[in-house]
């Protein structure tokens, strides 16, 4: 009896560089993350697809040890930039505590912070860079081959789904009435192609794709294969 919109992930230190992994790789499964005396890590996190998590980030001025300063100033440098070029999007936060080492960060006070957070489901706007053969989602979108270094974007506006970039072999849309009106069709647009998709919704595919994912608010009612 847990609300799936309302599972958060917290770590220090060890924990911390936890939640740089498994936040950005999972960001449609959770609330909110924190992550405290660690750093991100390399082929493993990914900022790009932290268009819609409230994630945050601690870490001590003086916390030198394996980089951990140096790389969450510039993984802060890339979602400023993310931030710039998708005003809206990527709700992040980075706090270094300047006199701070690696013990002891003013961190006690984040979680009820975090608690008052619900999960982001329904997102119309995706940017997935995948970092491993093992996540096959992201909010609607679902690939049967992930492949690290892979990279998708995606946009609903209305009944258009604009597909700006995918070099992903497979790729497929899981959508319903949340994202837009299933009684009009779909149009597919990637560059100068265009096409017309019929959208049929079915209890058998919302009763598949929630089997598939356990989780009923990730669940949908059709898929439109892109790939």
């Amino acid at each position: 009896e847990i609300d799936p919109d309302k599972v958060y992930a917290i770590g220090y230190s060890h924990g911390g560089y936890g939640a740089f992994s498994i936040g950005p790789k999972m960001p449609d499964r959770f609330a909110a993350v924190h992550a405290s005396a660690s750093a991100p890590n390399d082929g493993q996190t990914q900022a790009l697809g932290l268009h819609s998590l409230k994630f945050s980030f601690m870490v001590g001025g003086k916390d030198t040890a394996y980089g951990r300063r140096t790389r969450c100033e510039a993984f802060e440098t890339v979602l400023q930039g993310l931030k710039q070029q998708h005003p809206g999007l990527y709700p992040t936060t980075f706090t270094l505590v300047e006199n701070n080492g690696h013990t002891g960060l003013p961190d006690r006070d984040i979680l009820p912070k975090l608690l008052a957070e619900r999960r982001t489901v329904v997102a119309k706007q995706l940017f997935w860079q995948l970092s491993d053969g093992v996540i096959h989602d992201h909010y609607w979108l679902h690939t049967d081959r992930p492949e690290g270094g892979k990279r998708i974007d995606a946009a609903l506006d209305g009944g258009t789904l604009k597909l700006s970039q995918c070099d992903l072999p497979t790729a497929e849309a899981w959508l319903d009435a949340r994202v837009l009106d299933l009684r009009q069709g779909l149009v597919v647009v990637e560059g100068e192609r265009k096409s017309e998709v019929r959208l049929e919704p079915s209890v058998r595919v919302l009763c598949a794709t929630l089997q598939q994912r356990g989780d009923a608010q990730r669940a949908a009612s059709c898929v439109v294969r892109l790939r």
